[in-house]
């Protein structure tokens, strides 16, 4: 029996309940009885809900999952037929996780970029990471055909619907733990409740400052974790400022390895997911085994826009000499290549000058729904998790 074919026989079972008298038309299915003021409340939810990592289908579509998922920005298909120029991946050891699409529109014959990032950042340090399609098989001669979907995060399905959550069994139950809005969740279901949390921390280095070796040994200089690797120990990276009266003391490699009280911790935990670096001072990689690792990712990043730049500098010259069209989108890649490679550019932190470097190190980890946590339904309504009991504890259907 259909979802359709079971509301019609409630409807005709129940004629005079408002629970089961609902309009149904087609894929639509709507109940009554929601208040005006529960669907505003809901589409405030759905501004604020953090994108699970395995979300499910309903059971009962409302009838606006695909329109919803056509204007996210965490859904994108290709809007014409594009011939693939050239696939820059940022770095080359995890090369389809971060990289750009050089393509030309094949009947307007307009240069075009196409960003694809397997990860999105949202606000509150919340993100989401996006699957791998078949829009990340495309190489350089091949033809994007118009529809071909370029990426999407988990919530959407295989036909582009969007997927809010998971369906969950509830039981109304007068428990002092279930008062004032408090839900009782099993752990089990917590466990299909995991998310994300993604964060940027930034480092800025001058030219007295050297970050530890916690993450190699003495043959091997590492401050923090490599792209693919685990935080370790709780601990991103730890900076010491030299005291010059003390540095015989404080840049041995024993000393280097071991956190003092004056070092300053960053904290975090997850995966490296990416990496940026701008410097100012390129003299300070002479020399200085300390600084090694940050040379290694440095040298990626101006291999990338050195791509990014040789490839997009030919298709900007033949705009004025051939009448080339290109989007605004591919100008600003072009135009950020270039800055980046300029050696007149000096760069700032909130309008203090950086005497070395600056770098930005981004982190995904993985986390599950526990106490103080706000759930909601698709109908307004919501409530706090106020304890997470183990399956054998809870009723059964």
């Amino acid at each position: 029996m259909t979802s359709e074919q079971a509301l019609i026989e409630a409807n005709e079972k129940y004629p005079n309940d408002k629970m089961y008298k609902t309009m149904s038309s087609g894929n639509l299915t709507m109940p009554e009885f929601v208040s005006g003021n529960r669907l505003n409340m809901w589409s405030s939810h759905l501004q604020q809900y953090v994108p699970i990592e395995k979300a499910e289908s309903p059971n009962l579509s409302t009838g606006f999952e695909k329109a919803f998922g056509q204007y996210t920005d965490s859904y994108a298909v290709a809007q014409a037929d594009f011939r693939v120029i050239a696939v820059i991946p940022k770095f080359m050891n995890i090369s389809k996780f971060n990289y750009i699409y050089v393509v030309q529109n094949v009947m307007t014959k307009v240069y075009d970029i196409i960003e694809v990032k397997h990860y999105c950042c949202l606000s509150e340090d919340r993100g989401y990471l996006r699957p791998y399609t078949p829009g990340d098989m495309f190489n350089p001669g091949d033809i994007i055909k118009k529809g071909s979907t370029l990426y999407r995060s988990n919530n959407h399905d295989e036909y582009g619907n969007y997927r809010y959550g998971v369906n969950a069994k509830a039981a109304y139950i007068s428990i002092p733990e279930t008062e004032e809005d408090g839900i009782v969740i099993r752990a089990g279901f917590r466990e299909r409740f995991s998310f994300y949390d993604m964060v940027k921390t930034p480092i800025t280095l001058n030219k007295n400052q050297k970050l530890l070796n916690l993450y190699g040994d003495s043959n091997n200089y590492k401050c923090f974790p490599d792209l693919g690797e685990e935080v370790k120990d709780g601990i991103l990276f730890a900076r010491r400022s030299i005291n010059y009266a003390n540095i015989a003391a404080e840049c041995t490699t024993s000393s280097l390895s071991n956190i003092l009280t004056s070092d300053e911790i960053c904290k975090g935990g997850g995966v490296v997911g990416d990496i940026d670096i701008w410097v100012n001072d390129t003299d300070e990689f002479q020399d200085s085994g300390d600084k090694v690792q940050i040379y290694k990712y440095y040298r990626c990043l101006v291999d990338y826009y050195t791509k990014v730049y040789n490839i997009l500098n030919p298709i900007v010259n033949a705009r004025a000499r051939d009448n080339v069209q290109y989007t605004y989108q591919l100008r600003w890649t072009f135009e950020h290549a270039l800055r980046y490679l300029s050696k007149n550019n000096m760069w700032t932190e909130n309008n203090n000058n950086i005497e070395f470097a600056y770098i930005e190190i981004f982190t995904y980890e993985k986390k599950y729904a526990t106490d103080g946590y706000k759930i909601t339904d698709r109908f307004g309504s919501k409530g706090v998790i106020t304890h997470v009991w183990p399956d054998e504890y809870m009723p059964r259907d």
